[in-house]
């Protein structure tokens, strides 16, 4: 009979180690892949481990959990990762569980953003912004970035 982690032929005395990416409960014949969205990096573990936030599996039986990459976001156990919705960014990419919004002066205009972009002089933006204002007439904006006011 094999231990927890490990399984073998019915009425053998030989047992082999669940692989990477799988399980066992104890006196099992074959192993079991770990889900989506989980992982198992060692040979004879008998548990599946959550993927981090900002990390994921989309298949079964995975050793390690992929990262979101800059742009984008998971919870934790994902099975996919979120690009960030416009007005947003993620500069980071592993163990991301959140984007930042964009600040004064600064927007994007899709979805999925490592960075904000800067509106520039004569322009400007609210937080959040998917999109720069320029300057009423009368009035300007003489520095780029962080400007949430025309003088």
């Amino acid at each position: 009979l094999c231990a927890a982690g490990s399984y073998g032929e019915a009425n053998s005395s030989s047992c082999q180690p669940c692989p990477p990416g799988a399980i066992s409960a104890a006196r099992a014949i074959s192993c079991t892949p770990c889900p989506p969205g989980t992982f198992n990096q060692h040979d004879g573990n008998t548990q599946c481990t959550n993927c981090t936030g900002g990390t994921y599996t989309n298949t079964s039986g995975n050793a390690a959990c992929l990262s979101c990459g800059v742009g984008k976001y998971s919870d934790p156990t994902a099975t996919e990762c979120i690009d960030c919705p416009v007005g947003t960014y993620q500069p980071y990419g592993d163990y991301s569980v959140v984007c930042y919004p964009c600040i004064a002066g600064t927007y994007t205009n899709t979805t999925g953003n490592a960075a904000c972009l800067s509106c520039g002089v004569g322009k400007y933006s609210d937080p959040t912004a998917t999109e720069c204002i320029d300057c009423p007439v009368g009035t300007y904006q003489p520095y780029g970035d962080y400007s949430v006011v025309c003088y």
